[in-house]
């Protein structure tokens, strides 16, 4: 759906900035991860909980990047907005809900009461859940899904910096050098994508103008 454009300085700038964005992000989530894997590989069964957390992880990004290309065909087809962002959170609640009563049997953790456990439930609900869905509808509605996916990555850079403020979490340099580098290539890929419109534009409307120019003479 994207043009990589190899032949143009701005095409290889968009390559180069995903590139760089995305070795940010691994960065940034390596270095987070490096404190707490030596408890995880200690504790019974680590080593397959280290194998198989990037696995799923990586299958949930595929799902989640095919689920993105479909969004656009479908809001042609079905173009309510709402009603598509509340299906969709009642699907997910669904399948989420069967996941848990095959892997939680014990139902005392089932039980909700006026703590951390219910706010943390009403933002993942309300925010997580139901708000970002919404603008990922709106914004892939009117930018295409390639914006959505490259805006992603800043989600693990706003998480590292609201855990320094809010749990007292330290900011290691991998996480800092990591930050810079999905900024620096977001940046490039937007402002590559938005110079390879800006000639595109120039070539459809050149064809135009020497006509007139012919008329006028």
């Amino acid at each position: 759906m994207e043009t990589l454009g190899w032949s143009s300085f701005y095409g290889i700038l968009k390559i180069v900035g995903m590139v760089i964005s995305v070795g940010g992000a691994v960065l940034l989530s390596f270095t987070n991860s490096m404190g707490s894997s030596k408890e995880t590989s200690s504790a019974g069964g680590g080593h397959k909980k280290l194998i198989l957390g990037p696995v799923l992880l990586f299958l949930s990004s595929v799902a989640w990047s095919l689920w993105l290309i479909v969004q656009p065909n479908l809001l042609k087809q079905y173009p309510a907005r709402l009603r598509l962002s509340t299906l969709q959170c009642l699907l997910g609640s669904v399948q989420s809900t069967v996941a848990a009563l095959a892997l939680q049997r014990n139902f005392d953790s089932w039980k909700i009461g006026w703590n951390i456990q219910l706010a943390s439930l009403v933002y993942c609900g309300v925010l997580v859940t139901g708000a970002s869905y919404g603008l990922q509808i709106w914004c892939i509605e009117k930018k295409g899904p390639f914006y959505v996916a490259m805006f992603f990555p800043l989600s693990l850079l706003i998480t590292a910096i609201f855990s320094a403020f809010v749990w007292a979490e330290r900011l290691r340099c991998g996480s800092i050098l990591g930050g810079i580098m999905i900024v620096g290539g977001l940046y490039s890929v937007l402002w590559g994508r938005s110079k390879e419109g800006t000639q595109q534009m120039l070539k459809s409307e050149a064809p135009g103008e020497k006509i007139q120019d012919v008329e006028r003479r």
